[in-house]
């Protein structure tokens, strides 16, 4: 099964919903063949996608790509 993931929180973050986003992403990895997470913010290199790791306590690394917010692509008008 491949998964695709889109979330609008830029990750290290306590809210709750980044931490939802980080444990779901975690979840999705160990199940999935493909999981790639499409998170807000400028890019996640190795170094920051490790850093997420450690700051949740994930049990595995993901694929994320960054991308730029735009309050306008979060609203329904």
């Amino acid at each position: 099964m491949k998964v695709l993931y889109i979330s609008r929180n830029e990750l290290p973050s306590t809210s709750a919903s980044s931490v939802h986003a980080a444990k779901i992403s975690d979840e999705f990895n160990q199940l999935c063949d493909e999981f790639v997470a499409i998170l807000v913010g400028p890019s996640y290199s190795k170094e920051k996608i490790q850093q997420i790791v450690n700051f949740y306590g994930l049990k595995t690394s993901f694929p994320v790509i960054g991308i730029e917010r735009r309050e306008k692509m979060f609203r329904s008008e």
